[in-house]
């Protein structure tokens, strides 16, 4: 059965360490961004024995929502300056329980756009990452009639 899913999805990437450099200097630092992601999913439901394969392909609108930069000791605060644009393929297994499944799904991630915030006591945006990355769900999934 072909399938059109989208999801809400809010992603925590806390205490991501990273490295930014300033006139030449290597300053180590952490990054911990609130995003709320939207992905659009095309796929496809095959049906092996008890469980439901579905693989699936699609956009995802990212919007970070809020964050903290971490540097030197020094807390930044993060807000939001626009949205992402990425995509993601994967594979979702359901275990039928009751009237749904259990969903389980691992899928690549891949933004096409880099995330920019305002950053406190900076001016204008700044750059901040580019996510690429494997995500793993767990979840419970029912069809609204």
């Amino acid at each position: 059965m072909n399938q059109l899913e989208v999801n809400l999805l809010f992603n925590d990437g806390i205490g991501n360490s990273i490295t930014n450099i300033f006139d030449g200097d290597d300053e180590k630092g952490y990054l911990s961004v609130l995003t709320l992601d939207i992905p659009l999913l095309f796929g496809v439901d095959i049906d092996v024995g008890k469980v439901v394969l579905s693989p699936f392909i699609g956009p995802v609108l990212s919007v970070p929502l809020t964050g903290t930069a971490t540097f030197a000791g020094k807390d930044y605060g993060l807000s939001c300056k626009g949205v992402n644009f990425g995509g993601t393929v994967g594979l979702g297994v359901g275990i039928p329980v009751g009237p749904g499944q259990i969903a389980i799904d691992a899928r690549y991630a891949y933004d096409f756009t880099e995330t920019k915030m305002k950053v406190e006591d900076f001016d204008g945006t700044q750059t901040l990452y580019r996510r690429v990355g494997i995500q793993v769900s767990l979840g419970y999934k029912t069809q609204l009639k």
